[in-house]
């Protein structure tokens, strides 16, 4: 940030320095699904705060960045800000990769869908595959980056231009400290509307903002990271998502309802309400870890007795920043989910019949049929997998939305045979639906829809057998499944 008044220009940077400095003051902010840090800066007169939080209730990944910046001193301030991030790795390069060849894979990094002075929307992903074999194959799946301006109490929102060359930003500092190119510069707009290169580097994604701020007032920038199947779909489909009315502050409110509807099952009320909070969020990390058990499926009494199936979503590797070995993997469709450990899934799965009796014996038996009585048992334990074992009930799943779905794609039932003929999650079921353009009937929700595939398929505990081992310890926990179960089902202790 460059903020000048009087004729006095000086360059700050929030959040930058480690040591504490005379006059500035940081906070966090935790919530149940946002994150805010705040510097409020005696010396430049300047608070920044920004804000993270995800967007719920869309069918593409997203994050939220606002950063808001006030005018705490009692006189006017011109304002050139550069905001996002110094480095964003374009899609399709692997962890592996970037850490062991990061220099060489920057040949295959390009950012799309930008030109000189039309940066407003740019498209990050590699040019091809990177594997080191004969065939070329294109890569159209990237990452995102949209940004707007709100300036004081206005509802209006202007797209703003990125900087996307890091030596327009840094110049020769390849440390990225120094942001010399920037200081060098009139202004940021500047920099995003002069020639930029946009090939054969790592680029940057700094959204240019050039306002003049009243004593008191605030300006703040909205920024979205996100990711798309290609760049025709960010343009035609997830854009006017995004530039819908009042689209950040709703996407705001569902992230918060979201954490509420996830605890409301452990709502207390005591005469501490730090305890309170402490339950919530407790109850809201194992489900993170083991899951939340959501029921698929029809009625029993309306579906020839069928038994309803549990499929835990919200499932992942816990993210601990010292467990670099972890594989944080999360899947980008409805019904997300992720791969865990053994003891990190069963365990933070002990309550789950206290919490919803309809989960029954599931978690028990998926955990026990995954043990050995040597303890050479599988590490890593994803949400199970759905398969219909019949081509009777791929037929029947199908008639029900053919005749829509055949009018709208004359190939989309054929399609949909071939795609339920395979094991599948919900999530990735929708994803392959959605990428053959195969639609419901208007009627059918998602849900019913999914509910009558269930009823259909048999369900397949998965695990892998990575860091493979003797695990001692696995058996312990499931005695807490045990007792979980016993708990609420004590006549079924023998049956």
């Amino acid at each position: 940030v460059k903020p000048t008044a009087g004729g006095d220009e000086r360059l700050i940077e929030p959040f930058y320095f480690v040591a504490p400095i005379e006059g500035v003051q940081r906070d966090m902010l935790i919530g149940r699904n946002e994150m805010e840090i705040v510097e409020t800066d005696a010396n430049s007169m300047i608070k920044t705060s920004i804000l993270y939080y995800s967007v719920p209730n869309e069918d593409f990944p997203g994050l939220v960045r606002t950063t808001t910046i006030t005018n705490t001193a009692d006189y006017e301030v011109d304002l050139s800000i550069l905001d996002g991030l110094a480095k964003l790795v374009p899609y399709g390069i692997s962890y592996g990769e970037l850490n062991a060849m990061g220099r060489t894979m920057e040949a295959w990094m390009n950012v799309y869908n930008v030109e000189v002075g039309n940066t407003d929307l740019p498209y990050f992903h590699v040019s091809q595959k990177t594997g080191d074999v004969a065939q070329v194959t294109a890569v159209n799946e990237g990452h995102f980056v949209v940004a707007y301006l709100k300036e004081g109490d206005s509802t209006n929102l202007e797209r703003l231009p990125f900087v996307l060359d890091p030596l327009k930003v840094f110049g020769s500092d390849s440390t990225m400290e120094i942001p010399y190119g920037f200081l060098g510069a009139d202004s940021g707009r500047q920099l995003a509307e002069a020639d930029q290169c946009f090939v054969g580097r790592t680029p940057t994604s700094f959204a240019a903002v050039d306002a003049t701020v009243a004593p008191g007032e605030s300006i703040t920038i909205y920024s979205l990271y996100g990711h798309s199947r290609d760049v025709e779909e960010l343009k035609t489909v997830i854009l006017p998502v995004i530039e819908a009315e009042d689209f950040f502050e709703t996407k705001r409110q569902e992230a918060r309802e979201l954490a509420d509807t996830l605890t409301s099952k452990v709502e207390s009320s005591t005469s501490s309400e730090l305890f309170d909070k402490y339950v919530n969020m407790d109850y809201l990390d194992n489900l993170l870890r083991g899951g939340l058990p959501t029921v698929l499926g029809n009625d029993d009494s309306d579906n020839d007795g069928k038994a309803k199936k549990i499929f835990h979503t919200f499932s992942r590797i816990h993210g601990d920043m010292e467990r670099d070995y972890n594989n944080f993997l999360i899947d980008m469709t409805y019904y997300s989910q992720g791969p865990g450990n053994f003891r990190d899934v069963n365990q933070n799965r002990r309550l789950d019949v206290s919490f919803d009796p309809r989960v029954g014996d599931f978690n028990v038996r998926t955990f026990l049929s995954l043990m050995q009585l040597d303890g050479y048992n599988p590490l890593t334990v994803p949400t199970a997998m759905f398969k219909i074992p019949t081509q009777d009930g791929i037929n029947r799943v199908v008639s029900k939305v053919a005749y829509y779905a055949g009018a709208v794609n004359e190939s989309a039932p054929a399609k949909l045979e071939s795609i339920l003929a395979a094991p599948f999650r919900p999530g990735q079921l929708f994803a392959d639906m959605k990428t053959h353009n195969i639609v419901l009937p208007p009627s059918m929700s998602k849900a019913e829809f999914l509910n009558d595939v269930v009823d259909e398929a048999n369900q397949h505990t998965v695990a892998m057998y990575a860091q493979n081992g003797f695990w001692a310890d696995h058996w312990t926990y499931d005695q807490d499944l045990l007792d979980d179960f016993l708990r609420i089902f004590p006549d079924k202790e023998r049956w």
